[in-house]
């Protein structure tokens, strides 16, 4: 079974708070090094959460827009959960930040990994959860999807993005592990 790399996941920052305590509390005895009984404030200490998910989400954003940086356009398919349905959805974008703000719009958790080369987008709403992966398009997918749209419609918009998937993608393999 291929391995999950996690590039970035805020369902439990709570899995941080030992470190911001630490953190918080190494940070206090530079200051006050006889104060060995300090104990940070439950307040600040999810503070220091907030400010170290923040670092992670920053750098994790970094690496994928950087990793993206050189294709053409992405897919990205899945599902969203509505509170009265799940839906199949499938979208084109042109780089990883739009892809990544019009799939987590309205999402407070989100988890990225990549799996075998696969990168997956978990993310959840009140409603339910959103599954996507995302993958890259080839210059043929490109100019496939880019003639589609400027008017050769002769196909559904179902039928041009099952043969982006099944034809016209690779593998991202964002963390080449």
């Amino acid at each position: 079974m291929p391995k999950e790399t996690i590039i970035f996941d805020n369902y439990d920052v709570s899995e941080v708070y030992e470190e911001a305590k630490a953190g918080l509390i190494n940070r206090h005895l530079e200051d006050h090094p006889d104060d060995k009984d300090f104990v940070p404030q439950e307040q600040k200490i999810w503070e220091e959460c907030d400010e170290i998910m923040s670092f992670s989400y920053e750098e994790a954003m970094s690496k994928l827009e950087e990793a993206f940086s050189n294709v053409d356009a992405l897919l990205i398919y899945g599902t969203v959960e509505r509170w009265n349905e799940t839906l199949a959805v499938s979208a084109v974008y042109k780089n990883f930040k739009d892809l990544f703000y019009a799939a987590t719009q309205d999402c407070d958790y989100f988890k990225i990994s990549d799996i075998g080369g696969h990168l997956y987008l978990t993310c959840s709403h009140h409603d339910g959860t959103n599954r996507f992966e995302v993958k890259t398009i080839t210059k043929a997918g490109y100019n496939y999807y880019s003639n589609w749209e400027d008017g050769s419609r002769n196909s559904s918009r179902f039928r041009v993005m099952e043969s982006l998937r099944k034809n016209y993608t690779r593998l991202p393999r964002v963390t080449k592990e």
